[in-house]
């Protein structure tokens, strides 16, 4: 609640022996502007009902929170994923391109994509099954984990956060 007054008090109110009570609820992420105003006038004996309605309204914020998170997690994965990973690669199955499809890329043998034959050698016999840990450090430095891999001119991304948020945005769009 981020306030609450007694509309008795004020000069020429029609609600005398009223209280007013007021509950912001902010439903956008941190540093966005949103969210809820909710003003009720009660009586002074429904000041309990006040109470309630202000935690309902807190206790439903971390779920509104939470979802918004996500959102925008994902849309900061697919801005890097198309900033870093889409000349050469799409999420759309059977979408080939320099690259092979990602899709469903998580749990998937490494070079065995049906239906993208430019695989190099080393890929093919690297003997990696996609994780979130395996797609880290190929994302951070391909030539280390797949050297010989055809992946050039990529030569990684150190930024950990923004490899993090492409592999999210990787799992989301497989589930999706």
């Amino acid at each position: 609640m981020s306030g609450s007054g007694d509309a008795a008090s004020a000069p020429g109110s029609r609600n005398r022996g009223a209280n007013v009570a007021f509950a912001r609820v902010e439903t956008a992420a941190p540093g966005r502007r949103g969210g809820i105003l909710v003003m009720n006038r009660f009586p002074p004996s429904a000041c309990l009902g006040c109470a309630l309605l202000g935690l309902s309204a807190l206790l439903a914020h971390p779920v509104m929170c939470g979802a918004q998170a996500q959102q925008d997690k994902l849309r900061e994965g697919k801005l890097t994923f198309n900033g870093s990973c889409r000349t050469c690669h799409s999420v759309k199955e059977g979408d080939h391109r320099l690259g092979p499809s990602l899709h469903n890329i998580v749990g998937a043998k490494a070079g065995s994509v049906e239906g993208f034959g430019n695989y190099s050698q080393a890929m093919r016999q690297s003997g990696i099954v996609w994780d979130e840990e395996t797609l880290d450090a190929f994302i951070a430095q391909p030539d280390e984990v797949v050297p010989g891999n055809n992946m050039k001119p990529f030569a990684g991304l150190p930024d950990a956060e923004a490899r993090a948020s492409i592999i999210e945005y990787l799992k989301a769009e497989s589930e999706g």
